[in-house]
């Protein structure tokens, strides 16, 4: 299986327009993800839990898919998360209280 960079400068998911999109900040050494979109693509089943892994992440759009369950309480552990949108999906229940650890969360 080939491995792709996620952070590869220039790459077709690189610019601000494009959807599906990835954004890096990298150092000398070191690369995180910091924005990820995947908007309107009819991407479906629940949020892999390896999304929560993405640490560094600010900027998260997965909005018009067609997500499905609960909102999962790992959520919470993105704590440099400024901007979130899940709308027109399939999520039911309750918002896990966990989002109230996304303090620098300014939309929603």
């Amino acid at each position: 299986m080939t491995r792709i960079d996620p952070c590869t400068k220039n790459a077709t998911w690189a610019p601000d327009a494009a959807n599906p999109r990835i954004a890096c900040e990298c150092s000398a050494t070191v690369c995180h993800i910091t924005q990820l979109k995947i908007y309107a693509l009819d991407i479906s089943g629940e949020l892999p839990q390896q999304l929560f892994q993405l640490k560094e992440l600010m900027d998260l759009n997965l909005g018009l898919n067609v997500l499905s369950g609960s909102m999962p309480a790992e959520i919470g552990q993105l704590s440099k998360m400024q901007c979130l949108s899940f709308s027109s999906n399939n999520f039911h229940g309750l918002l896990p209280t966990e989002l109230g650890r996304l303090t620098s969360l300014g939309q929603l």
